[in-house]
């Protein structure tokens, strides 16, 4: 399998992203001439693009095994991506980048579509940037946003009611809490408290969520959806997705999965290795191989501001003798090009990477 450096630009103004140095840096894992849709794999919240427990590069190197290109990537202000030079938000940033980088793996690997893979925040970036480039034809969503239905929130309440080490939990947190305002003035003013998780995430209306998923799956978009522990306190089983967006009809286009047994990061290294299989599974149900994909795919077309991508040589990136062997050709698997540079990004992959460069160009 082979894998190459790649750097990119993207800017959300429409204008033309043709610059000396790109921004954006990312690796290409496959050769060219892939049938399926290349993968788009980036940063879960504020991890390098190598993904929590290395997953981005565990998940490149197995869909490169089932014929599927992919480029793993920082978005703007990430790992080794350089950030932003124009006003964008967030959002609007994220969901150029994630375009861009669909456009060099185009470059490279010869794709057309592509699925977009993402976790947390990535996940929420994943279907944004899917709402505004129809060549995304496919999105994984580990732990998207989360809505309760009356059902979740009862089982749930019972649940806890009858869970006994939770009780034994509640009450010993109780005592140490009220050894602790006796020993310490400031806890017993009340003045102070423990902060909020630094990154929540704020989950748009119901009805608004739904109304997008809705857009994606009538445009023929497959999704798969994937919860795990962390949202156990909104969802603890298929059917209360299903309940809580009852009034919409996503079709066999979506497939939604709950595992309690599986931590927010996939950290053990089981739980990886059912997140790998069940993706290259659900990658053969909608892309066969044999078939050439699915014949209702539909058909590339850019809502966003995507651009063609234009061959450049990098500058501050590469030393001149690499930019001078990618002038010539690619190195021969024997070239000794073919061995990591010490400043060269490794991307926790452990071997040298070969070195390219392209500059996207925004087009209307």
């Amino acid at each position: 399998m082979n894998e190459r450096i790649v750097y990119f630009d993207a800017r959300s103004d429409g204008q033309a992203a043709e610059t000396a140095a790109g921004g954006l840096l990312g690796i290409v894992a496959g050769p060219n001439g892939f049938r399926r849709p290349g993968a788009l794999l980036f940063n879960a919240g504020i991890v390098h693009r190598i993904g929590p427990h290395r997953l981005n590069v565990k998940l490149a190197r197995r869909l490169a095994a089932k014929q599927c290109a992919s480029i793993r990537f920082d978005l703007s202000g990430l790992g080794d991506s350089l950030p932003a030079t124009g006003g964008a938000g967030h959002e609007a940033q994220a969901s150029a980048d994630i375009s861009a980088a669909a456009d060099a793996l185009a470059a490279h690997a010869g794709v057309e579509t592509f699925i977009a893979i993402g976790m947390c925040s990535g996940a929420d970036n994943a279907y944004r940037a899917a709402l505004a480039d129809e060549r995304i034809v496919g999105l994984v969503l580990l732990d998207p946003y989360a809505y309760a239905s009356p059902r979740a929130k009862l089982e749930r309440t019972i649940e806890k009611a009858a869970d006994i080490g939770r009780w034994r939990r509640a009450i010993s947190r109780t005592l140490k809490g009220n050894a602790a305002r006796e020993a310490s003035p400031l806890a017993a003013s009340g003045d102070f408290e423990l902060p909020d998780e630094e990154n929540e995430r704020v989950a748009p209306p119901l009805e608004e969520f739904g109304a997008q998923l809705q857009a994606l799956t009538d445009r023929g978009v497959r999704i798969l959806i994937r919860y795990t522990n962390y949202v156990e306190e909104t969802l603890t089983d298929e059917r209360h997705f299903r309940e809580a967006f009852r009034d919409f009809d996503f079709g066999d286009r979506l497939v939604v999965e709950v595992d309690r047994t599986v931590d927010h990061t996939y950290a053990r290294q089981t739980a990886q290795t059912l997140l790998l299989a069940r993706i290259g599974a659900w990658l053969d149900e909608g892309w066969p191989l044999e078939a050439g994909g699915p014949t209702d795919a539909p058909a590339a077309k850019r809502t966003g501001t995507a651009g063609d991508g234009v061959a450049k040589a990098r500058r501050g990136r590469a030393p001149a003798s690499s930019r001078a062997a990618l002038a010539s050709g690619p190195p021969s698997p024997a070239s000794p090009t073919n061995s990591p540079s010490p400043a060269s990004p490794t991307d926790g992959t452990g071997g040298g990477l070969r070195r390219a460069r392209i500059a996207v160009r925004s087009r209307t």
